[in-house]
């Protein structure tokens, strides 16, 4: 199973710190990161399984929000 120490996911806030700024990174950048993270996606979906498989039976895998009014 993929660890996430030893398969990180593609770092954008490195790669924008590295180039310095959103704007300084170029289509050719873009689409090698955007590669690069749906490769890792891929990788995370075949060691971990889809996001609603991980929850339980009928439950929804994100947080509920709870009103203050």
């Amino acid at each position: 199973m993929a660890d996430d120490e030893e398969d990180p996911a593609p770092d954008l806030q490195k790669l924008v710190r590295r180039l310095g700024g959103y704007s300084a990174i170029t289509p050719q950048v873009w689409r090698k990161w955007d590669r690069a993270n749906a490769d890792w996606q891929a990788r995370r979906r075949l060691a971990y399984g889809p996001a609603t498989s991980r929850g339980k039976a009928g439950a929804s895998v994100y947080p509920r929000v709870i009103s203050t009014d």
